[in-house]
């Protein structure tokens, strides 16, 4: 069983803890990066709290976080309807269908919040990603060829996007 929440600064250290054993995996579809120091966890939650139209959302496990998925709208006046997600689930938990309950949490949340479409990227050779958010109506719109560098060999990352309805559930067809 889990719970879905917002992340609070207070959530620093285990999210920095959680962000460590994620770059370690080295997984497709996850940049490279070194594990963050408290400091940075700490502006990497607050970029995301205190920007209008973003948010993040954890989900706990026996107290501990299970999943993650922050949401960073863009702020240009005209674009500022739009924003992207990134979304992981720690390795003890995959299969439980937290990555999908975080995806139908922020779904939710982005129209009550002034955001009509929800954008994500997923390397090409994450084709289970890809099958997640297609499900979820994320339609394909683009591809950046050679954009990400995996084990020195280029890859692509697929852009795709959902039109958020005034009720939220559903993407162009409703």
């Amino acid at each position: 069983m889990y719970l879905i929440r917002e992340v609070s600064p207070g959530d620093a250290e285990e999210l920095r803890h959680y962000a460590a054993r994620l770059f370690a995996e080295r997984l497709p579809g996850v940049y490279e990066r070194k594990a963050p120091t408290l400091e940075e966890e700490t502006e990497y939650i607050r970029a995301h709290i205190d920007t209008p139209g973003s948010t993040m959302l954890v989900a706990t496990a026996d107290g501990h976080i299970a999943g993650l998925i922050g949401f960073q709208a863009r702020q240009l006046p005209q674009e500022r309807h739009v924003g992207m997600f990134g979304v992981s689930v720690d390795r003890r938990h995959r299969g439980e269908g937290i990555g999908s309950a975080l995806i139908s949490a922020l779904l939710e949340w982005a129209p009550r919040n002034g955001i009509t479409r929800v954008e994500v990227e997923a390397f090409a050779v994450n084709e289970g990603a890809i099958r997640l958010y297609e499900r979820f109506g994320f339609e394909r719109e683009g591809c950046r060829r050679g954009a990400v560098m995996i084990d020195g060999t280029p890859a692509d990352v697929v852009m795709l996007a959902r039109l958020m309805d005034a009720g939220g559930q559903g993407g162009r067809d409703g």
